[in-house]
Order: C-alpha cells, then structure tokens, then sequence
C-alpha cells in the first residue's frame, strides 16, 4: 500500500477503475523499455487494492549489488516446484527484507527449513 492516498499514481488508477492504462516498464538488466497494460480493478481478496502488486520504492542501485543469481535448478526440488529458472533468475529479497550480505540469503533459508518462504524474483528475460 502507497503511504500517501492523495498521490498522483493512486489518483490515474482511481479514474482509471476497470480500464486498460499504458505502462513503460524498464528492465534494469537489459537496459532496454517494454510497454504493456494493466487494468485497475477491485479483486476478490480486497475491497482496496487495484493492482494486486505489492510494491515498495526504493534505490535501483541498492536492489542491484546484492542478489543471488540462479545457476541450477535442481529436478524435483523446491526451487523447480516455485517455478525457479536456471540462469535468468536473480533472487533479490524475501517478503520482508533485502538481502544485503552474502549469508543474508543462506540464513534465511536455514532459519526457515520446512516452512513456505516469499521470495522476490527478478528474471532478465521477461
């Protein structure tokens, strides 16, 4: 949730309720720009929400020194069973922080050992 109700941002989705807006996404890795559309609408798990997104602003650079790149995925493994992609998938945080160390990630997982985790995902092909 956007901790300003009056912003511009929720101000567009609000008068553009149920209809088709025009967004330019960045793709920081390849340096390149696709467009796309995305229709604000109340969903069933919220009266509020119009996007179903959870998003939070923060520093590109910060979000691009520390991620764990995927290099394998294993057959029959938990990281096959998220849907994980060898290669193009670069983990950059959990639900609830950013890894910032390289034993963030590792420690979380451990700490978490036959639990369901979130993790935040970022994938250079789409």
């Amino acid at each position: 949730q956007m901790s300003s109700r009056n912003s511009p941002f929720l101000q567009l989705l609000r008068e553009n309720e149920n209809k088709a807006v025009s967004l330019r996404v960045y793709n920081s890795k390849s340096e390149t720009l696709r467009d796309t559309h995305i229709v604000p609408m109340k969903w069933s798990h919220s009266t509020t929400e119009l996007l179903g997104i959870g998003v939070r602003h923060c520093s590109l650079k910060d979000a691009l020194d520390n991620v764990w790149h995927v290099l394998d995925v294993f057959p029959d493994s938990p990281a096959t069973a998220a849907g994980l992609r060898a290669n193009t998938d670069y983990i950059l945080s959990s639900d609830t922080f950013y890894f910032c160390e390289s034993s963030d990630f590792l420690q979380f997982v451990s700490e978490n050992m036959g639990k369901p985790i979130v993790l935040r995902v970022y994938n250079s092909e789409s």
